[in-house]
């Protein structure tokens, strides 16, 4: 048969402080653990948040990166295309010279003269041929002056005679030299 013992046992003082000494140490160790638990999540996932948010930001450099060498290349590309259309515009510019020059020539030339040799630079135009007589070539030094691009008409050599006539022709013939200034502007 079992027994049962009713009667009260007595506890010691000492043992009850150790007991509750005891619960108190394990749940100060509890605490203890659930605050180190929570702090290492906290701390775990701000470590986890600046992993993830670094990535980010090497995938957006990245993607700059490849950005601002379009840009550079888009410079370049604008470079080169800024100096072809320099060129383009000097070939325009020095083209129309010529062309306007010689078109004012071609309407102030008389019927009995000619011209062997046209020299032209920047600012100057040279020119060599033969005329039927000075009066031509004065006359046609006349009607350069009158001209927009074209000023400054000196006649540098003038001559003639029977010598100096083309071959195989019976009439004379004058020689001349004209200079004058190139106005190309406007």
């Amino acid at each position: 048969m079992i027994r049962i013992n009713l009667v009260p046992v007595k506890v010691s003082k000492k043992e009850i402080e150790i007991r509750k000494q005891a619960i108190l140490a394990g749940l100060v160790v509890l605490a203890a653990l659930g605050t180190v638990y929570s702090l290492h999540n906290s701390i775990t996932t701000k470590i986890d948040q600046v992993v993830k948010n670094t990535a980010d930001t090497e995938a957006k450099l990245k993607q700059l990166d490849s950005t601002v060498k379009k840009i550079e290349e888009f410079k370049k590309q604008k470079a080169e295309l800024e100096k072809k259309l320099d060129v383009i515009n000097t070939l325009i510019k020095s083209r129309a010279g010529p062309v306007r020059v010689m078109a004012e020539l071609a309407v102030s030339m008389p019927d009995k003269l000619w011209i062997n040799d046209f020299n032209m630079s920047s600012a100057s135009l040279e020119l060599k041929g033969i005329a039927d007589a000075e009066s031509t070539v004065v006359d046609f030094a006349q009607r350069i002056k009158e001209q927009k691009h074209l000023g400054d008409v000196t006649i540098k050599e003038l001559q003639g005679g029977k010598q100096n006539s083309p071959q195989g022709t019976l009439r004379e013939y004058v020689e001349f030299t004209i200079s004058c200034g190139v106005k190309l502007s406007g």
